[in-house]
């Protein structure tokens, strides 16, 4: 559902950022969330220094940020799965 925030913005609420449309993220919503690297290292089972090594594709938030998609993370501890 998109909303308009200028409809929830309380008064005296500054106008600047009111009329920027933003998605209601629902639960259903985040089974593909970005994960930190803390949460990546938690998930695969190593160091978070580590994730930033293992070439997991990662999605650049700005210059200084990486996030991971769940998805990918999941796809890629896939491909290294033994299968024998």
């Amino acid at each position: 559902m998109l909303r308009n925030r200028s409809s929830i913005a309380g008064p005296g609420h500054r106008a600047g950022l009111a009329s920027i449309a933003y998605a209601e993220i629902r639960p259903q919503d985040l089974t593909d969330r970005l994960l930190t690297a803390k949460e990546v290292a938690a998930h695969v089972g190593v160091n978070v220094k580590r994730v930033y090594e293992l070439g997991i594709p990662a999605v650049h938030i700005s210059q200084r940020s990486l996030r991971w998609q769940r998805s990918d993370v999941l796809r890629w501890i896939e491909e290294r799965r033994d299968h024998s």
